[in-house]
Formats: structure tokens, C-alpha cells, sequence
């Protein structure tokens, strides 16, 4: 037994000498920038952690009631586990006004792609690919005149409206797949408004898989359809008539969702889908839009 003590002693030693997980670390705003790199090199935490505990610091404003300071990563991660399974606590309320039943939607979310910039040989852009096949359940023809799209983060929080102009007919049982884009500049825009800090750590990209896209509505025409034509998108992608934008919808300084940074328990996005103006060219979305 006597024998046994030294190894044991030694063994004590050395299992105080292990280094804790960087998820005991306290989170310091003016280190965050060394801390992050903490956190990606400790094996021990895996890539999906780390966007978590990331993108909860990116998330955090005073309205959503959550604040980070003496907070160590691990409180971090668990705060950011339980936003992700049961959302942050604030309603994104909407209004609807324009839903067709006979019109179904399969929307699949794609991922990033490349997109020459306008007016550029050289310089790409980043942006969300996503898909959506419209399936016409009536016994008539229709014609799609334009559709919305809202964006959810994966905290189920909202990042953006999108609106998309199409003019394609779909006849009766048939279906129509069209392909869309935004830019994830917007994206970016969007998330970092009103932030207190500025966290460079979160490649927009990164966000892309985690997006959840649903309709926002839809402009249908059962009249005169024959006007419109039958669409082959054929590679190309529609961009968006008009996008949310939340420096314009909340003002240029101040979200102004809670004159006392107290927590809110809703945030009113206006309208869940975008409505072309009388006034405005109508544009066929199988002739427009960028091909990668």
C-alpha cells in the first residue's frame, strides 16, 4: 500500500496540472478576439459549439433579454442550446396577405454559392442559393405573379423578407421550380444592426446551411392567365424586388424596440410578403436574375 502512495500522489499532481476547458473561461468583451481563437483550438469543443456560444454573442441585444457579462463559455453554450431547441422568448409577429391554398411549396435551402458583382469582371459575392417548386393543386391554370420568403435564424429568429417577382404561369395540376439568391452582404447587414460590438468572427457563409426558409405569401392570378408565360428558370436565379431592411424598418441609431433596453416579448416585422406596385415594369423572373 505504502508502495502505491508515491504513483497516487503523482497522479494527483499531474490531473491538477491538465488544463481546464476554455468553456470555464469568462467571456471579456476586449478579448473576445483571442478568446475565439481559444475556442477553436480546444479540441474539446466541437465546431457546432463553437458557432453556438459565437453566435449567441453575435445575437445578444438588450431586447432579448440575455445579458453576457460574468458569464463563462459553458453558461454561454447552454443559454445558446436552449435558444436554438425553444427559440429566444420574442415573438416575430407578421401580416399575412397573400396565401393560396391550392398553391403547395417544397423550398429547399441550397446553400452558399458565387455570383459575379454587377458591373464587375472580377469581384464575387457570397450568397444563399435556395430552390422552391410550386405545385398548382387546382383544376385551373394560374399565374404566379410574385412570391415572399422569410428567413429565420437558427435561434428561430427573423432575418430577413424577400420578395421576388415571377410572372410565369403554371397550369393546371402542374408545377413550376424556381431557383432564387440573395446576397449575403444583406444577411450580414441585417444580423449586425443595433449590435453594442463588433464580432468579425462569424463568416456569413457559416450561417448559410442553418437558415430556415418558409413562405412569407405568394400573388396569384386565376384570370386571364393566358397573358403570362410558361417559365424554364434554366440555371438562373431571381434576385430579389425589394429586400428588409432593418436600418430603414427601426432607424439608422436605434432599433427602437425598447426605449428602456428592458427585454420585449414581440417584434412586429410589418408584412410577411411584398406587393409589386401598379406603377411597376412587370418583369418575367425566367429573363432575369444571375447565373453563377
Amino acid at each position: 500500500m505504502k508502495k502505491l502512495l508515491p504513483f497516487a500522489c503523482l497522479f494527483l499532481v499531474l490531473s491538477a496540472c491538465q488544463p481546464s476547458s476554455y468553456l470555464d473561461q469568462i467571456y471579456n468583451e476586449g478579448a473576445y478576439k483571442n478568446q475565439y481563437k481559444g475556442l477553436v483550438g480546444d479540441e474539446s469543443i466541437s465546431p457546432q459549439e463553437v458557432f453556438l456560444i459565437n453566435y449567441a454573442i453575435v445575437r445578444q441585444r438588450p431586447f432579448y433579454g440575455y445579458e453576457l457579462t460574468d458569464k463563462s463559455f459553458r453558461e454561454i453554450l447552454e443559454l445558446a442550446k436552449g435558444f436554438e431547441k425553444n427559440g429566444m422568448g420574442v415573438a416575430n409577429e407578421f401580416t399575412f396577405n397573400g396565401q393560396e391554398d391550392f398553391l403547395d411549396m417544397k423550398i429547399t435551402n441550397e446553400g452558399i454559392g458565387m455570383v459575379r458583382k454587377k458591373n464587375s469582371d472580377s469581384k464575387m459575392l457570397k450568397i444563399l442559393k435556395f430552390e422552391c417548386v410550386f405545385q398548382n393543386k387546382s383544376d385551373q391554370d394560374v399565374a404566379l405573379e410574385s412570391c415572399s420568403f422569410l428567413l429565420k435564424d437558427p435561434f428561430g429568429q427573423h432575418l430577413t423578407t424577400l420578395g421576388y417577382e415571377i410572372n410565369c404561369q403554371i397550369e393546371a395540376g402542374e408545377s413550376l421550380k424556381a431557383f432564387f439568391l440573395v446576397e449575403g452582404r444583406h444577411l450580414r447587414n441585417n444580423l449586425n444592426f443595433g449590435s453594442p460590438r463588433q464580432i468579425p468572427y462569424l463568416g456569413i457563409e457559416i450561417l448559410f446551411p442553418t437558415i430556415e426558409i418558409v413562405s412569407g405569401g405568394n400573388t396569384v392570378v386565376t384570370s386571364n392567365t393566358s397573358a403570362y408565360n410558361l417559365c424554364n428558370f434554366d440555371g438562373q436565379r431571381a434576385e430579389p424586388f425589394e429586400q428588409y431592411s432593418y436600418r430603414e424598418r427601426f432607424g439608422k441609431d436605434n432599433p427602437g424596440l425598447s426605449e428602456n433596453n428592458d427585454k420585449v416579448e414581440k417584434i412586429n416585422f410589418g408584412n410577411a410578403h411584398f406587393i409589386i406596385e401598379d406603377d411597376d415594369q412587370p418583369i418575367n423572373a425566367s429573363e432575369l436574375g444571375r447565373r453563377q
